[in-house]
């Protein structure tokens, strides 16, 4: 087995878990995942996680859909996705792991996977062709050249392609859940724009008491919460990737002014955005944080 490269560290928001990463924009790895109170507990990231089970059996919780995972199943959780797993005592899933940043996806792929709803599909049928592309990707990581990055990216194209065209629209699964998803789906395409849980409501045909009180049981945090977490995990991308001004990121964001959005950036990542623009963020020592395995 080969593990994944990368420092992560885990943030406590509440009851939810934040996962960063800082390194490469692709790692891949494989490993065995084992009942453990981490992969219990609701988190997301800062990154885009796609796995493949090559052998064993769980349950992926995405959004409050619940995903039954067996020899075969790929799923992909992206940075606005919360997600936890279900692995029965003594029970194992052993899986390929690619976490990738958004620098591996064309501009047409990320806008797909942005308007999308959870991803996850069986391809048992096709396991032995899509095991050797993530055979390949691992040889390649291994032995990496110039050119491995244009192979990485080949890569994960063609795993995320497949996902989008079997996109699963659940429909076994409960409506409260669909329901929260689909208001989670408004909220990750129109974050930028002047939005209420009124307009969401309206848009789905529920009352706006209904849907927060679905939003808040199946996502684990409030419809407001949800939307200052997505506007700010887009906002950090900007800063670190970009020269915009914080200004023009802050109103481009969602937010009603430059001062508003460092008062609530601040408080949510704990440094000031010109803290995270300048490179400071670099020194681990002044991120309160705690040290997880890189398996998990």
């Amino acid at each position: 087995m080969i593990k994944l490269r990368g420092e992560y560290q885990v943030e406590r928001n509440g009851e939810t878990l934040h996962v960063t990463k800082s390194g490469e924009d692709f790692t891949i790895g494989s490993y065995v995942k084992t009942p453990s109170k981490f992969k219990r507990r609701l988190h997301y990231h800062d990154f885009y996680e796609l796995e493949f089970v090559v052998d064993g059996c769980g349950a992926n919780i995405i959004n409050g859909l619940r995903f039954e995972l067996r020899r075969g199943s790929m799923f992909l959780c992206r940075p606005t996705d919360m997600h936890k797993y279900e692995i029965g005592e003594g029970e194992r899933l052993e899986v390929y792991s690619v976490r990738f940043s958004g620098a591996m996806l064309s501009g047409e792929i990320d806008q797909a996977l942005n308007e999308s709803s959870a991803l996850c599909g069986n391809f048992n049928a096709e396991y032995r062709e899509l095991k050797r592309i993530f055979d390949n990707a691992v040889n390649e990581y291994r032995h990496p050249d110039r050119y491995s990055n244009y192979i990485y990216k080949t890569a994960v194209t063609q795993l995320v392609v497949r996902l989008l065209r079997v996109r699963r629209d659940n429909s076994d699964g409960k409506f409260v859940s669909r329901l929260a998803a689909e208001a989670q789906r408004y909220i990750n395409t129109r974050f930028a724009s002047h939005i209420t849980l009124r307009d969401v409501a309206a848009s789905l045909g529920v009352s706006p008491n209904h849907l927060g009180k679905i939003f808040s049981e199946s996502m684990n945090i409030s419809f407001c919460q949800y939307l200052k977490r997505v506007r700010l995990l887009y906002a950090m991308n900007r800063i670190v990737n970009t020269d915009d001004t914080i200004q023009c990121i802050a109103l481009e964001c969602g937010f009603s002014s430059a001062s508003v959005f460092a008062r609530e950036f601040k408080s949510y990542y704990g440094n000031p955005p010109t803290f995270y623009r300048d490179g400071s963020h670099n020194d681990m020592d002044k991120r309160k944080s705690i040290q997880i395995d890189n398996q998990n």
